[in-house]
C-alpha cells in the first residue's frame, strides 16, 4: 500500500494512527477502573450522554465546518481565518434553539432517554466545544500538522483522564464524576485550541454574509447525512434502553467500545487521506486511477484481516481488562468490529461524492440506511435482545456502504472493476 499511495500519505498516516491509539489507548485502559466503580447501569448513564450528544451534535454548526475542508484550497490564509470565524458565528447562534429544546421538552427527553434532566446542559454545552475543537481539528490536518493534532487530542483525553479520577476516586462520584470529565476537559482544550488558531491567524474577527451563506449551502445538505449517520451508530441505544433495560446497556456499551478499536483505527487512516485525496484530485493528472482502486481495495482487506485478530484476542482482554459484571460483552466485539471495518470501506469511496459536493446524495443516502437501520434494530432486538443491535448495525453500515460505492461511481468514474 505504501508503494501506491505515496510517502507522506504514509508517514501522516502513521502519525495520526499513533496519536488516536494513544488517544483511545487511554479510555480503553479506564475500562477496568470505570467498570470496576462502576455498576453496568451507572455505566449505561455515560453511554447515553454520549448518544444525546450524537443527536444534539448535528444541530450545532449545521455542519457549516465541513465546508472549511472544501475551502481550504481555494481561500488564501486571510480569507480563511474570516469564513473560520463565520463558521464559529453559526455554531454559537445555531445552539439558541437548542436551548429552547431543553427547556420546553426537557422532561420528555429525560423520561426516553433515562438520563437527568438537569444534565441536559451538560450535553449541549460539550456539544458546543467539541464543534468548535473540530474546526481546530480541521486546521491541523488541512496543514498536515499531524504531530499538532495528535498532542492536543492526546492533551485533551489525558486532561479527561485526570478529572475523571479527581471526582470519582476523591469525590466518590459515579456517573456525574465521569460525564463531568468530559465537559470540562473539552473546555479547557477547545480554549487553547482557539488561542493556537488565533495565534496561527486562522481566525479573523470579521462578519461576512457571503461566508456564512457558503458554509451553509455546504454544510446544511450533510445534516440528514449526519444525523443518519448518528441514528445507525446510536439509535441501538435508545432501543436497549427502552426495549431491554440500562443495565444490559451498560454491558453492550463495554463491548461496542472495544469493538470499536477498529473504527479508531480506520479514522487514523482517513484523517490522512482525505486531504490526501483532495488535493490529488485537484489535479488529476498527478496519480493513477487504478493503482489507487487496488490501494482501497488492499485496505479493505485489512480491515477484515484487523477484525479477525481482534476476535482472537478478545478472550485474553475480558479475562484481564474487564470487570465481572460485564464479561457478556464479549458477545458483541466480533459484530461491532466488523461494522466499522464495514464503515472505514465506506469512507473510501464517500469521500468522491464529498469533493464533488453531492452532498445531498450522501444526506438521502444515510437517511434512507438510518430507517432501515430502526427497522432491523426493532425486530432483531425483539427476537434476540441486546445482541441483535449489533447484528442491525453491521447490517445497515453494509447498506450504507454499497449505496454510497455506486453514487461515487457515478458522479466520479473510477476503474472499479478493471483489473488490468
Amino acid at each position: 500500500m505504501k508503494s501506491i499511495f505515496s510517502n507522506s500519505l504514509v508517514k501522516s498516516t502513521g502519525v495520526y494512527a499513533i496519536s488516536n491509539i494513544l488517544n483511545a489507548a487511554i479510555p480503553f485502559l479506564l475500562l477496568p477502573y470505570l467498570t470496576d466503580k462502576l455498576s453496568p447501569a451507572d455505566y449505561g448513564i455515560v453511554s447515553m450522554f454520549q448518544v444525546l450528544f450524537s443527536i444534539f451534535n448535528p444541530f450545532v454548526g449545521l455542519s457549516s465546518e465541513s465546508a472549511i475542508s472544501k475551502r481550504y484550497f481555494d481561500l488564501g490564509k486571510e480569507k480563511l481565518g474570516i469564513y473560520n470565524f463565520n463558521v464559529f458565528l453559526i455554531q454559537i447562534f445555531t445552539v439558541l434553539p437548542l436551548v429552547a429544546v431543553i427547556v420546553i421538552f426537557g422532561s420528555l427527553i429525560s423520561d426516553i432517554s433515562d438520563f437527568p434532566k438537569i444534565w441536559l446542559w451538560a450535553v449541549l454545552l460539550y456539544s458546543l466545544t467539541n464543534k468548535f475543537l473540530e474546526i481546530i481539528f480541521s486546521l491541523f490536518r488541512l496543514e498536515n500538522k499531524a504531530a499538532g493534532f495528535g498532542a492536543l487530542k492526546v492533551s485533551k483525553t489525558l486532561v479527561e483522564l485526570g478529572f475523571t479520577f479527581y471526582f470519582i476516586s476523591l469525590l466518590n462520584q459515579t456517573w456525574d464524576g465521569r460525564i463531568s470529565a468530559q465537559v470540562i476537559s473539552s473546555i479547557i482544550l477547545a480554549l487553547v485550541g482557539a488561542y493556537l488558531i488565533w495565534k496561527k491567524n486562522y481566525f479573523k474577527l470579521k462578519f461576512s454574509k457571503l461566508n456564512i451563506k457558503d458554509a451553509l449551502k455546504y454544510g446544511v445538505p450533510l445534516i440528514p447525512h449526519v444525523i443518519g449517520a448518528t441514528l445507525i451508530t446510536y439509535a441501538d441505544r435508545l432501543f436497549i434502553t427502552n426495549m431491554v433495560g440500562l443495565q444490559d446497556l451498560g454491558v453492550y456499551s463495554v463491548g461496542y467500545q472495544v469493538g470499536m478499536g477498529i473504527g479508531l483505527i480506520q479514522t487514523s487512516i482517513n484523517q490522512a487521506y482525505i486531504p490526501w485525496l483532495f488535493g490529488k484530485l485537484k489535479k488529476p493528472e498527478s496519480f493513477d486511477k487504478k493503482k489507487l482502486v487496488k490501494g482501497i481495495y488492499a485496505y479493505n482487506f485489512f480491515l477484515l484481516a484487523l477484525v479477525f485478530i481482534l476476535v482472537i484476542l478478545v478472550p485474553y482482554l475480558f479475562k484481564y481488562f474487564i470487570g465481572d459484571e460485564f464479561q457478556n460483552a464479549s458477545n458483541y466485539v466480533l459484530w461491532i468490529g466488523l461494522a466499522f471495518a464495514i464503515n472505514g470501506m465506506y469512507k473510501m469511496v464517500v469521500a468522491f461524492l464529498f469533493y464533488t459536493e453531492q452532498t445531498k446524495i450522501i444526506g438521502l443516502g444515510t437517511i434512507v440506511t438510518a430507517a432501515i437501520n430502526i427497522i432491523l434494530n426493532y425486530f432483531f432486538i425483539s427476537n434476540f435482545g441486546a445482541i441483535g443491535a449489533a447484528y442491525a448495525t453491521t447490517i445497515s453500515f453494509l447498506i450504507q456502504y454499497i449505496a454510497i460505492w455506486y453514487f461515487s461511481n457515478k458522479y466520479y468514474k473510477m476503474p472499479w472493476f478493471n483489473f488490468n
